[in-house]
């Protein structure tokens, strides 16, 4: 069932000697209530201006509930110096609260858009480009926020693993738990992709399902955690670089998975390549060209699944066909577990100072966890993400 909980987008701007002004707006429903826009860029934009100097020299994301208006609204800040005179502008994203009840789960797919027009609106200011021109950026997000809302698996489907399938979808589910449970899945064959989907889904959370897909659809929704799409033309990196987080990418066809090698730099690349698209066509297209060839030798091809999903897989494969999902659902439930139990050992072994583990650390984790090896505690390390980001920084890259 569709569901469009788009209401709107406008831009404001406030210096010290115009105070606010409301630059344009693009409301899908009508006008909104008189006094409606005031009221919103009061709040955001009326003390920007006591903050330090370089407070929004990059982009700021703030969050915002107008319960009289039912709004939730996703603003993102910048400021533009020119001639000594700086400005302060304010980009939002309003949205209806009463059509999407779990918006609250939904902040990061949105601070994205509201992002990507932040930088598409900077882009026109420092360009001279006409502010109308943004509409052309603000259609495609709103269907992307219908077909965000409108997604969902209401209830995962049996399915059963075959001893051949064994390794593929030990690869899949390595690499679909690594990135945090974000997988597109491209595939032109409804009963393979079906099968797949509904397997991943046995491992995702409760508010993960509400944000997921097992219809295949024709182009790819941004924010959704899995999804089965038809055949892209889109070259492989620009899928990438589309999303703000680390994606793994199954192509059925060829049976191969892919993801990036660093995470750790998908989103500055992310951020370059949003920027660099709003450029002028020259500028752009070298700025664009030279961001995707360095990104795509970072992206590489999922060959060896981990360990503990290999023996998790194979009992499962050794159990009745018609135990298969329950078996998922209780080994997802372990594996949450494991995956909060590292983060409070991690959380033990750095405090009063120790910013990182040291070998020593890992090789005493490993140990208490009982994981085979660094593969597996490198592989819950990146699930752990999901819920403590800041685990990243304690796992410096030479020692991973």
């Amino acid at each position: 069932m569709m569901n469009d909980p788009f209401v709107g987008v406008a831009l404001a701007s406030f210096d010290l000697a115009c105070g606010i002004q409301i630059l344009e707006k693009w409301f899908a429903k009508g006008d909104p209530a008189e006094g409606s826009l005031e009221s919103l860029f009061r709040l955001l934009l009326a003390n920007v201006h006591r903050q330090k100097d370089n407070a929004y020299s990059s982009y700021v994301t703030s969050i915002i509930e107008l319960q009289s208006y039912n709004w939730y609204v996703v603003a993102t800040l910048f400021s533009i110096t020119q001639n000594q005179r700086k400005t302060f502008y304010a980009l939002t994203l309003i949205l209806d609260t009463h059509h999407i009840p779990n918006y609250r789960n939904s902040i990061k797919i949105l601070s994205q858009h509201s992002l990507y027009l932040a930088a598409a609106a900077k882009s026109s200011f420092t360009n001279n480009f006409p502010l109308k021109k943004l509409e052309r950026f603000i259609q495609p997000i709103h269907q992307q926020c219908i077909d965000y809302f409108s997604s969902s698996i209401e209830q995962i489907p049996d399915f059963e693993i075959f001893p051949g399938d064994l390794r593929f979808y030990s690869l899949v589910l390595s690499s679909h738990l690594a990135t945090q449970v974000i997988t597109i899945i491209e595939s032109d064959d409804d009963t393979e992709t079906y099968k797949l989907a509904s397997f991943l889904a046995n491992f995702l959370l409760p508010n993960q399902l509400i944000h997921s897909s097992l219809k295949i659809s024709d182009k790819i929704t941004p924010g959704l955690f899995l999804q089965c799409v038809s055949k892209q033309k889109t070259d492989i990196v620009d899928i990438f670089l589309a999303s703000a987080h680390p994606i793994t990418y199954v192509r059925m066809s060829e049976r191969k998975i892919f993801t990036t090698s660093a995470p750790e730099k998908h989103l500055p690349a992310y951020k370059q390549a949003t920027e660099a698209s709003f450029l002028e066509d020259i500028t752009k297209r070298r700025r664009l060209t030279a961001i995707k060839a360095q990104y795509k030798n970072q992206i590489i091809e999922i060959t060896a699944p981990a360990p503990w999903i290999s023996t998790m897989l194979l009992i499962v494969t050794q159990m009745p066909e018609t135990c298969h999902s329950l078996l998922c659902k209780e080994h997802f439930d372990v594996i949450m577990r494991i995956t909060f139990e590292l983060i409070n050992l991690i959380d033990e072994k750095t405090y009063k100072g120790i910013n990182s583990l040291t070998p020593e650390n890992i090789g005493e984790i490993i140990k208490e966890l009982k994981f085979t090896g660094k593969d597996d505690f490198i592989f819950f390390a990146s699930l752990a993400q999901m819920f403590e980001p800041a685990i990243s920084r304690k796992i410096p890259l030479s020692r991973r």
